[in-house]
């Protein structure tokens, strides 16, 4: 996976698409951001990139995404909540 994560563009793109994979097949919003966090944040290092580009990346793409996913905490709560 490092050959093909050469630039910011390509690492944020595979961040955010593995925090909203997470959310949508798992539909938990915490273990998207540790896992995408973690796991890439190696990456962000190499790169030489501020560890905020990936919170705000992992932020972007876990968090936001969750109440949107119906089988999700959020989504279960709110569609309860909303009848």
């Amino acid at each position: 996976v490092g050959h093909v994560l050469t630039n910011a563009g390509r690492a944020t793109f595979t961040v955010a698409a593995t925090a909203l994979g997470i959310n949508v097949l798992i539909g938990e919003q915490y273990l998207s951001l540790l896992l995408a966090g973690n796991t890439f944040k190696p990456v962000y290092e190499r790169l030489g990139l501020h560890p905020r580009n990936i919170s705000r990346t992992v932020e972007d793409a876990g968090t936001v995404i969750n109440p949107l996913v119906p089988w999700s905490v959020c989504g279960v709560f709110i569609s309860n909540v909303l009848g």
